[in-house]
């Protein structure tokens, strides 16, 4: 099942491309359009599909919380494949719809806290404190200086169906999805990283692209082998 966190906006979205790369290569699978709270849904006309399914979620918390949303609606899933509205396939994915990993980002990021937004650190640690505290999981480490995991990239990932049911088990889609303070998802794409390696998943292994900092410039383009990706800013 392919998962499309979507809040529409017309100028920025490219869902239509998300849609058709994921029927080219791969034909029958489900899609879920999850809307993000849209104030105009009529754009899912466009895409009336058996195998393309609306969700209206209202979910604000795009996009690690449309992986949630969708699981608890369609827990039987063996893979969730979370793309953005402003992302297509370049190729197949399936070599990692079948490996051995619980989890397989896109691009991973080698230097979470290097590469966060100068002036939201402090932020992001306090939120990361109270949203360890409220679920089941615990830090390995000291999440104010450990600069060692990698995270994926707009949190856009193949997650298994067996981490998800870890992440929704652990209260991951209770208390993550009470928080308002996720800027530009860059909160949650660190946390994502940081339960994959509690969950023992090295995305600096399981990545299909690689680390960032080598293909950052190329992810727009088209030169990249499974995926392209257009930084909408929204």
């Amino acid at each position: 099942m392919f998962v499309i966190p979507c809040y529409y906006d017309a100028a920025k979205s490219r869902i239509h491309d998300t849609i058709r790369s994921i029927q080219k290569f791969h034909p029958g699978e489900k899609i879920v359009i999850c809307d993000s709270d849209s104030p105009v849904k009529d754009y899912v006309q466009n895409y009336k599909d058996e195998n393309v399914i609306f969700f209206d979620a209202e979910n604000r918390r795009r996009p690690l919380g449309a992986l949630l949303e969708t699981y608890k609606e369609f827990p039987e899933e063996d893979n969730y494949v979370l793309m953005h509205d402003t992302s297509d396939l370049l190729s197949s994915i399936d070599e990692f719809l079948t490996n051995d990993s619980l989890m397989t980002a896109f691009v991973e990021c080698s230097r979470p806290l290097q590469t966060l937004w100068t002036g939201y650190h402090e932020d992001y640690f306090t939120w990361m404190e109270e949203l360890m505290e409220d679920t089941d999981y615990d830090f390995n480490s000291d999440i104010r200086t450990d600069n060692s995991y990698a995270f994926c990239v707009g949190s856009m990932a193949v997650y298994k169906q067996e981490i998800v049911k870890r992440f929704f088990d652990k209260g991951m889609y209770e208390y993550f999805n009470k928080r308002e303070n996720c800027h530009t998802g860059q909160y949650s794409e660190r946390c994502s990283g940081y339960l994959a390696r509690l969950e023992n998943v090295d995305l600096k292994v399981y990545s299909m692209e690689g680390n960032s900092d080598a293909v950052w410039q190329q992810i727009p383009t088209g030169q990249l082998k499974y995926y392209r990706k257009t930084f909408g800013g929204r």
